[in-house]
């Protein structure tokens, strides 16, 4: 892409579109001009704020050492002093949550994918009494490495949906989420092609995870809250015949109803 060049759209007309190529720097082209190649899933392009931002961090590096951690300038526009522990917390929250109308504490900065990934596969609390990984043979290859790796380390059980051509077959990763299901991961924008995702069909997948994986998991967290102090009583007794759990038990209104065996079959 050339600086200055007219390009065809066909989805937005020539008036709504932004020249933002002074916001970046091109490398150059075969030509020796200024070019910009265009591919899915790399780094792009570098922003011409890059040099200084990293300069800003050796600096803070410099001057607060360890301390850095605990509080660094606003660089970032955030209202107050962050620190390196909460930052990918805070951009989160200030530039990226926006942009999804996502709610605060639900977007965290990384590296890149790789390593996101990485990070979400070493958490224990969604594996708890769960095994599955749901992805497709056409997701990142940085995703699927990941995956594979860390399978002998959790003994997963993946689940690579079939994608011909390239494309993501949307209603065999939703047939593949099972109970068993800890992750689920799919790009909004196909590694091989280049396309995007329907909104209402990454939706319809996240729904489905969230009914068989989190919502599974809650109803799992719910009747251990609602037994903990039973399940150490009972089997010491042998009065008990069986204890019901109702709708009044789980919203809290009324202790589990505990049946006790008749008097003459005790």
């Amino acid at each position: 892409m050339t600086p200055g060049r007219a390009y065809p759209s066909t989805a937005l007309p020539p008036s709504t579109l932004l020249d933002l190529s002074d916001r970046f720097v091109l490398p150059p082209g075969p030509d020796g001009q200024p070019a910009c190649e265009l591919r899915a899933f790399t780094h792009g392009l570098m922003p011409v704020t890059v040099p200084a931002m990293m300069q800003a961090f050796t600096d803070d590096w410099a001057e607060r050492g360890v301390d850095a951690w605990n509080r660094v300038p606003d660089r970032w526009d955030l209202g107050h002093e962050p620190c390196w522990w909460t930052l990918p917390d805070e951009l989160g929250d200030r530039w990226i949550a926006p942009l999804l109308s996502a709610a605060p504490g639900t977007c965290v900065m990384q590296p890149n994918v790789h390593w996101t990934v990485a990070a979400l596969l070493s958490c224990d609390a969604p594996f708890a009494g769960r095994s599955g990984v749901v992805l497709s043979e056409a997701e990142f290859p940085s995703v699927r490495h990941n995956v594979r790796q860390w399978a002998g380390l959790r003994d997963l059980a993946i689940h690579e949906v079939p994608a011909p051509g390239g494309r993501l077959d949307m209603e065999a990763l939703l047939s593949a989420i099972t109970d068993d299901t800890a992750w689920v991961f799919v790009s909004h924008v196909g590694f091989a092609t280049g396309e995007k995702q329907p909104d209402d069909a990454l939706r319809a997948l996240a729904e489905e995870a969230v009914v068989r994986g989190t919502g599974a998991r809650a109803l799992r967290s719910i009747f251990e809250h609602i037994m903990l102090e039973i399940m150490y009583e009972i089997p010491s007794r042998d009065d008990v015949e069986s204890v019901t759990i109702n709708r009044s038990v789980v919203d809290g209104s009324k202790p589990p109803i505990i049946k006790k065996k008749r008097a003459d079959a005790a």
